[in-house]
């Protein structure tokens, strides 16, 4: 993935995960499926391009440590997370 679009994809999943963020308020934050879905698939494709995990965790406002649980409890899942093309 070209680094422009890789940028782009992050801005975009980063300002969901911020509108999530403000729509709950003072409650404890919550993430929807389909947007942790996106940022996990977004994360492992960074991932084989040899990105950390800090890194790419960073550009989407997120801390590392919760972007690495997501991947792991999705690769446990057996959801069939893999490394895809993010086109615009």
């Amino acid at each position: 993935m070209d680094d422009e679009r890789v940028i782009e994809q992050g801005q975009h999943l980063s300002e969901e995960l911020a509108e999530q963020r403000q729509r709950a308020g003072r409650k404890r934050f919550w993430c929807p499926v389909d947007l942790r879905a996106r940022i996990v698939a977004y994360a492992v494709t960074c991932s084989a391009d040899g990105e950390s995990h800090r890194r790419i965790a960073e550009r989407l406002g997120m801390r590392q440590r919760t972007l690495s649980r997501w991947i792991r409890m999705w690769r446990q899942a057996g959801a069939g997370v893999r490394a895809v093309a993010i086109v615009p």
